[in-house]
């Protein structure tokens, strides 16, 4: 678990409490929609939450001016950021994406294309089509082999066989993905992948599995401090808790959840445990409260067309009613739990919906209509086992069909063996002419693929040059906006606080000495510290040493403000950087030795630090090293040394990480000045 002090008091109550229970059945969970939304927009959500208009603008415009190769990023911001405003817009420009990428013949865009395309019908509801849709992205990505892509879509195909009820295909999906998004050392993904697994075996009956998967997952999710994991996790405990009959408990949880989503700022999700917390106060009989859970709830999630948890609050919503009384208006929202559950189509859905129309009209007395809600109950009670029993028919058919398979192969070879003991004559004859047809396809297959090697290597050269002007554009922007917020902050708020302060003190002679100049004194020293902070982000942002002064004296400025307050001794020698670089080149140098302190500070635990600087053969070269406890092979993999790398990249320099002379860490960064 990381270190530092939790923000969020739910999130301390869920690290202390969440224990697995191997005893808890199959159904407690929460439906699969939540964490099916969770994994696709994950990372979407993180990087830039809800879209507000402006953003859309921006992006329309970005669209209609960029160049051919920018335009996917352009159409995958346009539909991610849609999908949590307006579905059939992003549906729209998602089929414009998909055309746009045929038309271009590139596979790898129309695979992503499909697989969004997939994403939407899936949120609807329409799994036959989303099946098609991830099928096809599928069989294209196996071809160029895109492992995180590959990873998503298995992931989706798993959740939609998981909602279909097609548990052992789901399992299956999810473990290739699983093991796609380890390689890529994507723990968070992970993660919500061993829940959804965790799941499937529940649901089949097999709870040592799921115990270990679920167990598995709520340790990555601790360790990472992960909010929104967190919460979901409570979720469904809440729903565990109803199963168990420890409705307090379940109440309590699917507070937390809720309260988790809603802090979070994702008020679509508290969909989920408001509908959790609806069931679990139908079970306390305390049906006005659920009713009123409900009706929070249906809004959000009509809005945003939740089909399987529609049917399960419209089924809330229904048991509410019809144990207060209210038969007609429960006999109404029967009805629209049915005819959402149609339209989803999933079996499950299908089979509780029924089963509530025949207790409900059971209990007006519509003899007629129980009668028939009741066969189509049963009916679709079995189609959901028989299912399952399919499904392992099927597994059992596959072993015995491969088993022929391997017998009729066995058979072949020992009758090719005889055939070829009959014609080894013929094979002296025929000897030279097929040595001789031989070496000609050879020197063909030989110009042919030393041809197309050539053609991959101008490709691959085509594509690192537009992958490093998009990063150059990234960077440059980024420290463009930088200065501009650095320069606002220092010449606007922070000249407006030394006003007012100045104001506040020329009133202190016209005021009586006693309690008010005190006030007048206290307030204004606020003034200071406000003014200090302003005046600190701003340099955080933008150091005005490095644009006045240059790297030398912008770095000494750096150790100082950085190890002001602890107790770590510094060191800075430089030899031969007096005068002033590219911007381009001060600026991203600066920012790696930001990230190198920040990383010694935070998990070397060293006492010293020694930075070096110096020009050497047209090479500035940057030394840090420090005496703490070096890096672990993980290391690497972070955030920080990412941020490194693509500063690097930038400016073409490269680093290197060893232990350093005595402990601690040292790194080495060489950056050609030529370039």
């Amino acid at each position: 678990m990381k270190t530092g002090k939790c923000t969020s008091p739910f999130l301390e109550i869920i690290k202390k409490e969440a224990v697995w229970n191997p005893n808890w059945p199959a159904s407690c969970f929460m439906k699969k929609q939540l964490l099916l939304l969770l994994l696709l927009i994950f990372s979407v959500v993180q990087a830039h939450g809800q879209a507000n208009q402006q953003t859309l603008d921006s992006l329309k415009t970005g669209l209609a001016k960029s160049k051919v190769g920018q335009k996917p990023e352009f159409y995958r911001e346009l539909i991610s950021s849609y999908a949590y405003i307006n579905r059939d817009s992003a549906t729209a420009y998602a089929k414009r994406y998909y055309n746009f990428e045929t038309k271009r013949k590139d596979k790898p865009g129309i695979a992503t294309a499909l697989y969004l395309i997939g994403n939407l019908h899936y949120d609807r509801g329409e799994y036959d089509q989303a099946l098609s849709n991830n099928q096809q992205a599928l069989e294209i990505a196996k071809e160029f082999k895109d492992i995180e892509l590959l990873s998503r879509i298995y992931l989706n195909q798993g959740s939609i066989y998981d909602a279909l009820g097609v548990k052992d295909s789901a399992i299956t999906n999810y473990l290739s993905s699983i093991a796609l998004f380890d390689s890529l050392n994507d723990l968070i993904n992970v993660a919500y992948l061993q829940i959804n697994v965790g799941l499937s075996f529940k649901s089949l009956g097999q709870l040592d599995k799921a115990g270990e998967y679920y167990l598995s997952a709520l340790s990555i999710l601790r360790k990472e401090d992960d909010q929104f994991g967190i919460a979901t996790v409570a979720t469904n405990l809440a729903s565990v808790f109803i199963l168990q009959k420890e409705i307090d408990s379940a109440l309590a949880y699917a507070q937390i959840g809720e309260d988790g989503y809603r802090e979070l700022g994702y008020e679509l999700y508290t969909v989920f445990p408001i509908t959790t917390k609806a069931n679990a106060l139908i079970k306390k009989q305390e049906f006005s409260e659920a009713l009123i859970s409900v009706n929070n709830a249906l809004p959000l999630a009509e809005d945003n067309e939740m089909n399987e948890e529609l049917v399960e609050l419209y089924m809330a919503k229904t048991k509410a009613l019809l144990n207060l009384g209210r038969l007609q208006e429960a006999e109404k929202s029967a009805a629209q739990a049915m005819e959402i559950s149609l339209k989803s189509k999933s079996l499950e859905d299908m089979r509780d919906a029924y089963h509530l129309n025949y207790l409900v009209n059971k209990k007006v007395g519509n003899t007629e209509e129980a009668l028939e809600s009741y066969e189509k109950y049963a009916q679709y009670k079995d189609s959901v086992e028989q299912k399952e029993r399919v499904s392992l028919v099927n597994d059992l058919e596959t072993q015995y069909r491969t088993a022929q398979k391997e017998r009729q192969i066995a058979e072949q070879k020992l009758d090719i063996n005889t055939k070829e003991a009959t014609i080894a004559g013929q094979r002296n004859r025929i000897f030279l002419i097929v040595s001789v047809s031989g070496f000609i396809i050879l020197l063909g297959l030989l110009i042919f693929f030393r041809n197309r090697q050539l053609q991959e290597r101008k490709m691959q050269a085509a594509l690192v040059q537009e992958k490093q002007k998009g990063l150059d554009a990234v960077i440059t922007a980024t420290e463009e906006e930088r200065k501009r917020i650095s320069k606002d902050l220092h010449d606007g708020i922070g000249q407006k606080l030394t006003a007012l302060k100045l104001g506040l003190l020329s009133l202190k002679p016209k005021v009586a000495e006693g309690e008010l100049q005190n006030e007048i004194a206290e307030i204004s020293e606020e003034f200071t510290k406000s003014a200090e902070e302003v005046r600190q982000i701003s340099h955080q942002m933008m150091p005005r040493a490095l644009m006045e002064d240059g790297l030398v004296k912008a770095i000494e400025d750096l150790l100082q403000s950085t190890f002001r307050f602890t107790k770590m001794q510094y060191n800075f020698d430089y030899h031969g950087v007096d005068k002033r670089y590219p911007e381009r080149l001060e600026v991203s140098l600066y920012r790696i030795v930001q990230e190198l302190l920040n990383n010694a500070l935070k998990h070397s635990e060293a006492s010293k630090i020694q930075v070096q600087l110096m020009e050497l053969n047209q090479k500035l070269i940057l030394i840090v090293e420090d005496d703490g406890k070096g890096m672990k092979p993980s290391s690497s993999a972070g955030h920080g040394f990412h941020n490194i790398k693509s500063r690097l990249d930038f400016i073409n320099g490269a680093v290197n990480y060893e232990p350093g002379p005595e402990t601690g860490t040292l790194a080495t960064v060489t950056i050609p000045l030529s370039s």
